[in-house]
C-alpha cells in the first residue's frame, strides 16, 4: 500500500519528551526541529507520504530518518557526518563514523552497549584536531572520556603528526560509560598513545601539577557544575605552559559561560582565541599570573558564539547580510554544510552548495586543492561572493591552503561572529 512503512514506531515517555522539547525549541537548527517531528507523527501510525505531506518535506526524507530512529533510538537522528571521512585517517573516521551513527559499542566486559548524546559535535572534533595538527602540540589533555568521542580526534591528530601522547581522566569510565572509550581506542590500537587516569579531576591535576607536568592543548569536558569548571580551569593552569591552550566545552550551559565570563575578566595572563564552532570556548596562554592576591574584577556571563540571539535571529541576520552585499540576480556560494536551511535563493540571489555537483550539496572537499578548483570553477560560473556561515569558520582553519588563497586572491569583505565574507571579483582571481 502506498505511503505505508515497515517501521512502527513506539516511544517511551522519556524519549517523548525529548523529542517534544526538540520539536519546539525554536533555536535548534531546522533540521533537527524536523526530524524530531517526523518521529512524533509516526508515532501515530501516521503513513510516510501523510507524514511527509503535513512537514512539507519529502516522503524519503521521511522513510530515512524513520528507519534510522528505529535502528538506534535518539541517537539514530544525529546526522551520520561527513567532515570524519575527509581528512582523518581512515580507522578514526571509520570508529568516529559508527559512533555518530549511534551504532551500540563494545564495553570493557565484551557486550555490546547502547550509547546515548554525550558527545561533541563533529564540528568540536575537527576544530580540535584541525587546532592539534597546527600547533602540533606534544602532550594533551582531556577532563572527560565517557564514548571516547574527542579522545579518537585527538589521536587521530597524533597519528598524522607523528608526535604527541593524550591523558584522558575520568572516574566513572566503567562505571558509567562500561569502558567504551578504552574499548575504542583499543580497537584503533593506540593504547600505548593514550594514558588513561582513574580518578577525579581536581586529585589528578593537582598530580599532573606535583610531577611537574604540561600539556599543550587542555579540553575540559567533566562536571558541569559552575564551581567545578571554575576549579578544572583554575588547575589546569598549573600544567598550561605559555603558549598552550585550554578549551572549555558545553557553552550552551549558564554555568560554563559564567565561568568564560570570570575568565575573561580576570585572567588577563589568558586570550580568548576565535573558537570558530558552537559550544566552544577557548584561551591561549600568553604569559604568567600576575595578579595581585586581592585582584577581582566583577564580570557578566558570556554569551555562546550562536547566541547573538535565537537561531532563526542569527539565519535572519545572514539573509539580511545576504541581501546588502550580493547584487540583485547575482549568485553566491554558501558553505554552511546544508545546515541553514537557506532555499535555492534569497531575495533573488542565487544560492550555491559548497561543494556543488548539479546544483546540489556534495560534501567537502578532499584537500586544499579541490576546495581551490572547485571555488574557481564556481567564479568562473558567475559566482560573486563565497560566505562562511559561522557554523563551518573551522573549514577556514582545516582548509589552511584555501584560506591562504581567498586572503590573497580575493578581498574579505566582513568578518564577524556570523559570517566570513569574501569577494571573488575582487583582485583579479586566476585558476
Amino acid at each position: 500500500m502506498p505511503g505505508t512503512s515497515t517501521n512502527p514506531v513506539i516511544l517511551t515517555n522519556e524519549e517523548r519528551r525529548e523529542l517534544e522539547s526538540r520539536a519546539h525549541k525554536h533555536a535548534s537548527p531546522y533540521n533537527d526541529v524536523i526530524r524530531a517531528k517526523i518521529i512524533l507523527l509516526a508515532a501515530q501510525n501516521l503513513p510516510n507520504d501523510v507524514i511527509a505531506s503535513r512537514l512539507g518535506t519529502s516522503r524519503k526524507i521521511v522513510s530515512k530518518w524513520r528507519k534510522r530512529f528505529c535502528l538506534a533510538r535518539l541517537a539514530g537522528l544525529e546526522t551520520v557526518p561527513e567532515p570524519i571521512a575527509i581528512d582523518l585517517p581512515k580507522p578514526f573516521a571509520s570508529r568516529l563514523t559508527s559512533l555518530y551513527a549511534g551504532e551500540p559499542q563494545l564495553g570493557e566486559d565484551g557486550m555490546e552497549h547502547p550509547i546515548d548524546t554525550t558527545k561533541v559535535s563533529v564540528a568540536q572534533g575537527m576544530w580540535l584536531y584541525s587546532l592539534c595538527c597546527k600547533v602540533r602540540p606534544r602532550k594533551t589533555l582531556e577532563i572527560g572520556f565517557a564514548y571516547g568521542f574527542s579522545t579518537v580526534f585527538f589521536l587521530a591528530a597524533i597519528s598524522r603528526n607523528g608526535i604527541g601522547h593524550h591523558t584522558a581522566v575520568d572516574p566513572f569510565q566503567r562505571q558509567f560509560w562500561h569502558g567504551v572509550g578504552l574499548q575504542n581506542i583499543r580497537q584503533l590500537g593506540m593504547e600505548e598513545k593514550l594514558r588513561f587516569v582513574e580518578m577525579l579531576s581536581f586529585p589528578a591535576l593537582i598530580g599532573f601539577a606535583a610531577a611537574g607536568e604540561q600539556f599543550d592543548v587542555i579540553f575540559i569536558d567533566g562536571n558541569h557544575r559552575f564551581d567545578d569548571v571554575l576549579v578544572d580551569f583554575t588547575l589546569a593552569c598549573g600544567v598550561c605552559p605559555v603558549g598552550g591552550h585550554i578549551i572549555l566545552d558545553d557553552m550552551r550551559m549558564p554555568s560554563v559561560q559564567k565561568v568564560v565570563g570570570f575568565i575573561r575578566a580576570n585572567r588577563k595572563d589568558f586570550v580568548s582565541v576565535k573558537a570558530l564552532v558552537e559550544n566552544t570556548a577557548a584561551f591561549r596562554r600568553v604569559g604568567p599570573d600576575t595578579r595581585d592576591w586581592d585582584h577581582f574584577r566583577d564580570f557578566r556571563r558570556a554569551s555562546p558564539i550562536s547566541s547573538s540571539n535565537s537561531w532563526d535571529d542569527r539565519v535572519r541576520r545572514v539573509k539580511q547580510t545576504i541581501v546588502g552585499l550580493v547584487p540583485r540576480s547575482d549568485s553566491f556560494i554558501l558553505v554552511d554544510e546544508e545546515r541553514l536551511g537557506m532555499g535555492d535563493s534569497v531575495s533573488g540571489r542565487r544560492r550555491v552548495p559548497f561543494l556543488e555537483r548539479n546544483g546540489e550539496y556534495w560534501g567537502m572537499p578532499t584537500d586544499d586543492e579541490h576546495a581551490i578548483r572547485e571555488i574557481e570553477r564556481l567564479r568562473r560560473g558567475g559566482a560573486s561572493f563565497i560566505l562562511f556561515s559561522w557554523l563551518t569558520f573551522w573549514w577556514l582553519d582545516h582548509y589552511s591552503g584555501m584560506r591562504r588563497h581567498l586572503y590573497t586572491k580575493s578581498r574579505c569583505v566582513l568578518e564577524d561572529d556570523r559570517l566570513v565574507v569574501f569577494d571573488l571579483r575582487e583582485k583579479g582571481m586566476s585558476g
